[in-house]
């Protein structure tokens, strides 16, 4: 309704970060402080080819937040760094808010996988989508994440090992369409396309440039010429007409 088109989010003073929930007056109605929470505790390691046991460790705890395109949704990540000695060991966490700041669910991944940094974004239907990792450093045990606004999983790319996925494209408002860049093994990238309301995927010949989806699927993308050796005009293409199981 209008009321709720006019709530809004938004991030405020980069130096004591704040996420602000507004109500359709213009009031705020709840903060979160988005500064890192520094303290220490016992980490059990876990992981296979660590050596198992409980340990002192020295936590970071970040909240980096990203906000859909129309204030509507909120998603943090709330993810803790683990420091023991000079290794470290990330334990991923989101956390996705409402309008007015209500929690509408929590994820925490597994011990030893983290988010990675700006792979994390929300539509304006309260659908995340976020690529974790496993790894330490460097490329290597991607995963890709959907779930919808009740925390419901929607989607986990890959199952096994055709690809990486390597960044989040774009997503459209409705939260239904998703298009990420993926590599595989030979290091050539590509683009996907998801349905995340029917399962249904299409993985593109070309690695795009989306600049936009729409609701009902359809793509404004451009992409680089190899023949021409130059940037592409701008495609039109209907995801309903190319989506497969």
């Amino acid at each position: 309704d209008a009321r709720e088109r006019k709530r809004k989010i938004t991030v405020k003073d980069v130096r004591s970060p704040k996420l602000k929930f507004y109500d359709e007056k213009g009031r705020i109605v709840k903060e979160l402080n988005l500064s890192s929470e520094k303290s220490t505790g016992k980490i059990k390691e876990t992981r296979p080819g660590y050596k198992k046991g409980e340990y002192e460790a020295e936590l970071t705890t970040v909240k980096r937040p990203v906000v859909s395109r129309q204030g509507k949704y909120a998603v943090l990540d709330n993810s803790t760094f683990a420091a023991i000695g000079e290794a470290g060991v990330a334990i991923g966490k989101i956390v996705l808010h409402d309008a007015v700041g209500s929690t509408l669910f929590e994820k925490q991944f597994s011990y030893g996988t983290g988010v990675l940094d700006e792979e994390l974004m929300v539509s304006d239907s309260g659908t995340v989508a976020v690529i974790t990792s496993d790894k330490e450093e460097g490329p290597g045990g991607e995963i890709l994440h959907a779930y919808d606004k009740t925390g419901k999983e929607l989607l986990v790319y890959p199952k096994e090992e055709e690809a990486a996925p390597g960044s989040l494209l774009k997503m459209a408002s409705n939260g239904k369409f998703l298009a990420i860049r993926v590599r595989f093994e030979h290091k050539y990238t590509r683009t996907a396309f998801f349905d995340l309301e029917n399962n249904m995927s299409w993985k593109a010949d070309q690695d795009y440039n989306v600049n936009e989806i729409s609701d009902n699927g359809i793509v404004k993308a451009d992409y680089y010429d190899e023949i021409k050796r130059e940037p592409s005009d701008t495609v039109t293409i209907d995801l309903g007409a190319r989506m497969k199981p």
